[in-house]
């Protein structure tokens, strides 16, 4: 019922009370007439004036009262619903919203044994945004990084805020192979498009750590393989930050020793 009155909007559905109230007085009238006896030559001098002069001015006074009320509260839920699940700065889902989707997705995922990928991308050296342009113009950045993002990610991928200037992307149905265009991507609109503020330009970069989930690499849990994606990105900020690492098996046990590689500005 609330989506059908908010599908056909107010106007639509005031009319439509309105006609069902003056149908349902004709029919209490009519009965009432045949209750007591009156001769049913005098229902319409009688009965129809008054059931549809009273009804056409009360019925759509107070069922337009009524209806704007119901939709502005259903207004008013979906503002709710849309500060409790999205970042109000950057428009992307907030930390709790992106886990509670991911987390399902996971389950799904390891069921049924599809491949993923999982990206944490992290600004380099963001701190000096704030302290050079102030917080007004570190929430500039992250504002139209966020509009951004969205652009270049498909509906059925999930991007998420993940921490002050953290964002989390998971691609489902993308192996190793998908990846590397799309980080290429992410780190052209981060180092392509700088942000205007009060007449100056803001250029930042970023690190990504990346993790694919498949065959190879199936942790038994969603914070496991954020725990990847996390060390794949200190690694990424240890080779030097604005690259993408992904993660391998052997990174953890490297995090603390050797130095990794690059090759064609890709980290191994």
């Amino acid at each position: 019922m609330r989506k059908l009155i908010i599908k056909l909007g107010r106007f639509w559905v005031v009319l439509g009370i309105t006609l069902v109230s003056i149908l349902l007085s004709l029919t209490a009238a009519w009965v009432m007439m045949e209750v007591t006896g009156v001769p049913q030559q005098d229902f319409l001098p009688r009965a129809l004036p008054i059931a549809v002069i009273v009804l056409a001015l009360v019925v759509p006074l107070v069922s337009w009262y009524l209806v704007g009320l119901f939709i502005r509260v259903h207004s008013l839920e979906a503002e709710m619903r849309q500060l409790a699940s999205f970042d109000e700065l950057t428009g992307v889902r907030n930390r709790r919203s992106f886990l509670d989707l991911a987390s399902s997705y996971f389950e799904v995922a390891r069921r049924n044994q599809q491949v993923f990928s999982l990206l944490l991308l992290d600004l380099d050296h963001f701190k000096f945004v704030n302290d050079n342009h102030g917080h007004l113009g570190g929430d500039a950045v992250l504002r139209q990084l966020g509009r951004q993002f969205l652009d270049i990610t498909r509906k059925s991928d999930m991007l998420g805020r993940f921490g002050g200037e953290e964002f989390i992307f998971l691609l489902p149905e993308t192996g190793a192979d998908e990846l590397s265009h799309f980080t290429e991507r992410l780190h052209g609109v981060i180092r392509d498009d700088p942000i205007d503020w009060e007449e100056q330009q803001i250029h930042v970069t970023a690190s990504i750590g990346i993790t694919v989930f498949d065959q190879e690499n199936c942790p038994e849990s969603l914070n496991l393989l954020i725990k990847q994606a996390d060390d794949a990105l200190y690694r990424a900020k240890r080779e030097g930050r604005n690259c993408s690492c992904r993660y391998s098996p052997t990174l953890a046990q490297m995090r603390w020793s050797d130095e990794p590689k690059r090759v064609n500005g890709e980290t191994l």
